[in-house]
C-alpha cells in the first residue's frame, strides 16, 4: 500500500532511536493516533499525545492532521518529546558549552547534580546574562518561561 511508510523514532532527550527498527505508520492517520500506536508498539507507558512529534527540521506536527500532510516517506525520522523536559545548556566557569534534560518543575540542585555528579556543591549558578549568583533557589526551573525549550545556566566553581 501507498499509504504504509516505515520511519523511524528518535527520543529527543536521549538522541537514541526508539528500540525495535522502523514503524510502519499509515500516512491517512492523524498525529494522535500515531503517538498512541508508538507508544503501544514501543511499550512507552509514559508517552501521552501532549508529547511533541517533530521532523527532522523541527516542525512540529498537529495531533489532528493526517501524517500524509507532512510529506513523510520511507526512512524519515521523527522526533519525539516529552514538553515537561528541558534542555539546559550550560559551562563551568565560561569553558565549552554542554547541556542536560531536565523537567520544567526540577530545582536548581537537581540540574547541578545531573552537570555535576557528586560535585553538585561545589558550584554556585547563575542565569546567563544575570549579574547575581544564587544558588539557593528552590523554585521550580522553568515555571515562569512555561513555553521555554532552553535554559542557559552558567556555573562557577564556588571559591579559588
Amino acid at each position: 500500500m501507498d499509504d504504509l511508510v516505515d520511519i523511524y523514532v528518535v527520543m529527543i532527550e536521549t538522541g537514541n532511536f526508539v528500540p525495535g527498527g522502523t514503524y510502519a505508520a499509515n500516512r491517512l492517520q492523524d498525529v494522535a493516533t500515531l503517538k498512541s500506536e508508538i507508544a503501544s508498539w514501543y511499550n512507552l507507558r509514559n508517552v501521552t499525545t501532549q508529547w511533541s512529534l517533530s521532523l527532522a527540521s523541527g516542525r512540529k506536527l498537529d495531533n489532528y492532521q493526517l501524517l500524509k500532510i507532512y510529506g513523510v516517506n520511507n526512512g524519515d525520522t521523527l522526533y519525539l518529546q516529552d514538553p515537561e523536559l528541558v534542555k539546559i545548556s550550560y559551562s563551568e566557569n565560561n569553558g565549552p558549552t554542554k547541556f542536560v534534560w531536565a523537567y520544567r518543575k526540577d530545582k536548581i540542585q537537581a540540574v547541578k547534580e545531573k552537570a555535576f555528579p557528586g560535585r553538585a556543591n561545589e558550584y554556585a549558578f547563575r542565569f546567563k546574562g544575570a549579574a547575581v549568583n544564587d544558588s539557593s533557589d528552590v523554585k521550580s526551573l522553568v515555571t515562569p518561561a512555561e513555553d521555554a525549550v532552553y535554559l542557559d545556566l552558567i556555573f562557577n566553581a564556588r571559591g579559588g
